[in-house]
Parts: C-alpha cells; sequence; structure tokens
C-alpha cells in the first residue's frame, strides 16, 4: 500500500473528498472548445501531472519553492513557475481540443479500451486500503476515481485521435513526397575535420579505451604543452585549407573525431540537432562545397558543406540521422492543426489563477 499522506496534507483534501462524497454542486468549466468541457477537476489533474514531468526534466524530480520561484526575465519579473505554467496551460488546451476532434471526426473507443480503463484504475485503487483512502489521496490532484475515469477516457480519445490522424494508413499519415519535401527543406549534408584542444582518451597498453564505473570513456585534461601543439596543429589544417589543399583527404590525417571512421560519408544534421559547439549555426550559414570554421568547449572544427545525396533518408549507413523524420513531418502538420484552434479554446482565467504550480502536488501517482 502507498503511504498515506501526512495529516496537514490530509486535513486539506478531506473537504474536496466530502464535497465528492456527499454530492457537492458540479466543478466549474476550467476550458471549453466547442462541446468538449474541461472542469477545474480536471485541470487540477493535468496541471499536476505536467508539474512532475517539468520537476523531472529540469529539477530531478524535486519539488521545492526555490525552483519555482527563480526568476528568468528580470524586465517582466517573470519566473520558471509563470513560464511552465505558460506552457502547461497550452497543453492542457490542446487535450480539449483534440477531445473534442475526437468527436468531431466521429470516432469511438472499443470495449477492450474501456474495460482497460477500468482495470487501471480498479489496479490504483487496489494499492489503497479501500476506494475512500484512495479518493483521500486522489483528492490531493482534486480529482475522485469517477473523475479520474473521465481523464483517463480523454486520454484514450486523444491517443486515439492521433493514430487516426498520423498511424499507419492514417488520414494524414507522412507521405513519400512530404518525407523527400522535408528532406530537402530541413537537412544538410556535412563533413568535418576536428582538431581536439582539451583532453586526450585514456588507453591501455594495448591501445584499447578505458572506461570508468559508469561506462564512460576516460580522459585526462591536456598539459599546457598538448594544447598549444593542438592549436598549432589547427592553424596548419587552416592553412592547408585556405591553399586549396582537399578538405576529405585531411580529415584522414589531421581529424580526431573517430566519427569520421562510423561515417566516412559525413553527416546529416538539422537546424535542431544537438551537437558541438556553434558547429550546426556555421553548417547552416554555409554554401555547397564552402567550409567554414567553428569552436566548441573541446576544439575546434572545421566544416564542409556537401550536396543533399538522392534520398539519403532511405540509406542504412545515414539511418541515424533520420530515425525521427517522419515525427517531425507529424509535429508539423499536428502544430498546425491545433495552431489554427488554440485561440478559440475558451479559458476561465478566474478559475485556473486558483491552481498554483508551486503549491499544487506534483502527481507520481496517476
Amino acid at each position: 500500500m502507498k503511504k498515506l499522506f501526512k495529516a496537514t496534507v490530509i486535513l486539506t483534501v478531506l473537504s474536496l473528498l466530502l464535497c465528492f462524497i456527499s454530492g457537492c454542486a458540479p466543478a466549474p468549466a476550467a476550458m471549453k472548445y466547442n462541446d468538449t468541457v474541461l472542469t477545474t477537476n480536471m485541470y487540477s489533474f493535468y496541471m499536476s501531472r505536467y508539474k512532475a514531468q517539468i520537476l523531472s526534466n529540469y529539477n530531478s524530480g524535486q519539488d521545492n519553492e526555490s525552483f519555482w520561484t527563480q526568476v528568468l526575465d528580470e524586465e517582466s519579473g517573470d519566473t520558471f513557475a509563470d513560464f511552465f505554467t505558460d506552457i502547461v496551460v497550452d497543453n492542457i488546451k490542446i487535450n480539449v481540443i483534440c477531445a473534442e476532434l475526437f468527436d468531431e471526426y466521429g470516432l469511438s473507443l472499443s470495449k477492450d479500451v474501456y474495460q482497460s480503463v477500468d482495470s487501471e484504475i480498479a489496479k490504483l485503487i487496489d494499492e489503497y486500503y479501500s476506494r475512500a483512502e484512495f479518493n483521500l489521496a486522489a483528492a490531493a490532484y482534486g480529482v475522485n476515481d469517477k473523475i479520474l475515469r473521465d481523464i483517463y477516457v480523454m486520454d484514450a480519445e486523444i491517443k486515439a485521435l492521433y493514430s487516426y490522424l498520423f498511424g499507419e494508413g492514417g488520414t494524414q499519415a507522412v507521405t513519400e513526397e512530404e518525407r523527400e519535401q522535408h528532406y530537402k527543406d530541413n537537412y544538410f549534408h556535412i563533413k568535418t575535420i576536428f582538431i581536439n584542444t582539451t583532453y586526450d582518451i585514456l588507453t591501455d597498453e594495448d591501445g584499447n579505451n578505458l572506461y570508468d564505473e559508469n561506462g564512460y570513456v576516460k580522459s585526462e585534461d591536456k598539459t599546457e604543452e598538448e594544447i598549444a601543439a593542438a592549436k598549432a596543429k589547427a592553424e596548419a589544417v587552416k592553412a592547408l585549407l585556405e591553399a586549396g589543399e582537399d578538405f576529405e583527404g585531411l580529415i584522414a590525417e589531421y581529424s580526431d573525431d573517430p566519427a569520421n571512421e562510423a561515417y566516412p560519408d559525413g553527416f546529416y544534421f538539422t537546424e535542431d540537432t544537438s551537437y558541438y559547439g556553434n558547429v550546426i549555426e556555421v553548417a547552416g550559414e554555409l554554401g555547397e562545397g564552402e567550409w567554414g570554421v567553428a569552436e566548441s568547449e573541446y576544439g575546434i572544427h572545421y566544416v564542409l558543406k556537401l550536396p543533399l545525396e538522392d534520398k539519403a533518408y532511405e540509406k542504412d549507413k545515414y539511418k541515424e540521422f533520420f530515425s525521427l523524420i517522419d515525427d517531425e513531418i507529424v509535429n508539423e502538420k499536428f502544430d498546425k492543426i491545433i495552431s489554427e484552434r488554440l485561440d478559440d479554446v475558451w479559458v476561465n482565467e478566474e478559475e485556473i489563477a486558483k491552481y498554483s504550480m508551486i503549491t499544487l502536488p506534483q502527481n507520481l501517482e496517476m
């Protein structure tokens, strides 16, 4: 059984539980889009769920006021709580839109889905002594088992809508034409010469890399003499490139990047790819056949912009670079559907202002 909340929390949520049991007036609407209404109970639940996700990603799961009250913008005075609340509100609005579109498209859930929802809630209740104690815990997030069922059904509707639109055979599934156009509009093809000016990989007597207890390759900082030699090497490479030496020929002789061996035909990136230093920014400014200089905390990167290969996204040697290409296209299409409707969602500003990202508990349970 999960631990019961401390007495102070129990006192806080007890009135909510009594309200659920005695049949208080329905909770006011927090949001509305056409015929779909999201109550304040549901809003509180979703907010608590998103809060847990935010803390997991940005504060190691720790819920402390000092995190939320950090000032993000000195000019406006906006805090992390303000910033993330705006994001959460938009995400909840998206849920409402999706639930409405589920109905508009005439979709329905199967009996198996409803049974799965009921089974999941029954399993949650079984973790407590009784339904009453489960509802006491759930009240901290603004719900009881009945409201939670409505939320789980809405979650299932959102999932079903997404599958209907973008799943295999979906009405807006990615086409080959869309994939090709996205490739040409967003990807660039590069090769790099990397000169390491900061660290040395540690190896054993046979030249094999050494690893620490966490599985990371061991390294040590270069000495001042080694740093000077690496920078001199980088200047020599730059002089050769400026003299017209073949870029690709210099990779084998000078590059310290082992990825050059794994990907001898180069890399494919988009402007949103996370990579070392300002390599992506430099690459985005180059024309085909041009080279430029980028820097990172690890050293100096010479970057060559290459022409796109025909349908590179279909080639096994590049599959790692294109594993998310369809997701990127779907996200663009989904964003278009949502952005056209987002401002049409009515929001009860007075009611949602009662729910604070700081004081609402993070939902790790439901």
